[in-house]
């Protein structure tokens, strides 16, 4: 992977973290997909995409209020 491809992909933690939500919220939607947080699984590893989380943050905006 090139270096730019890996900047944008983020561990849970970071994810978490760039979402403001606990990790294990992260962990609870990757199987339930209620949230339908997007997100890959590399063999065992889960890496989230920084600004296809930042589209899915956008998305969750309703009448100028944040839900």
């Amino acid at each position: 992977m090139s270096s730019t491809v890996l900047f944008l992909l983020l561990t849970t933690a970071q994810a978490a973290n760039f979402l403001g939500l606990p990790a294990s919220t992260l962990a609870m939607d990757r199987r339930t997909a209620r949230l339908k947080i997007p997100y890959y699984r590399l063999g065992r590893r889960v890496f989230y995409s920084r600004p296809e989380l930042e589209t899915w943050l956008s998305r969750q905006q309703r009448n100028g209020e944040a839900i």
